[in-house]
């Protein structure tokens, strides 16, 4: 959030530095990052009680129908989107993707999107905080001081 903050600061600037193709596809990415990980548990709760709802007589009404076929064909490119590149990733590093690690993506995405709504709102009430780094909550390393001494003669 902050990237794009930072980075629209002076939009015609960062339009003219990367062009203004690569600003669009950055600005997309960046907030459709954002975006996707705000709304994702909405659009998941939506679908999944789409699912498992169904008129009492068992019947769907026409646009119900529709709108549902269009919410599922929307899930599973999302679930595709994400399980992609996860692959693609996983075989770059010379192993396969596990059912495991298939199975731990919902619980992985609720984390991110925690964090992304953890973001928000510190972003909004304390936007100068940066929480990630602790200053001089460490003790310092010894460090190695090195002594020259003068060659004798």
């Amino acid at each position: 959030m902050q990237i794009l903050i930072v980075h629209t600061r002076r939009p015609n600037f960062f339009r003219r530095d990367l062009g203004p193709k690569r600003a669009f596809a950055a600005l997309t990415l960046i907030g459709g990052a954002i975006v996707g990980c705000l709304f994702w548990p909405v659009f998941t709760a939506a679908t999944l009680w789409r699912a498992l709802t169904v008129g009492d007589d068992g019947a769907l009404p026409p646009a119900r129908e529709m709108t549902d076929v269009y919410v599922y064909i929307l899930a599973l490119a999302g679930a595709f989107s994400i399980a992609l590149p996860a692959s693609i990733a996983q075989r770059l590093r010379g192993s396969r993707l596990s059912l495991r690690t298939v199975a731990l993506m919902p619980v992985y995405y609720m984390l991110v999107c925690a964090a992304t709504w953890a973001a928000l709102i510190h972003l909004a009430l304390w936007p100068y905080y940066w929480g990630k780094t602790d200053h001089g909550m460490r003790r310092p390393r010894p460090t190695l001081r090195v002594v020259r001494t003068r060659p004798s003669t």
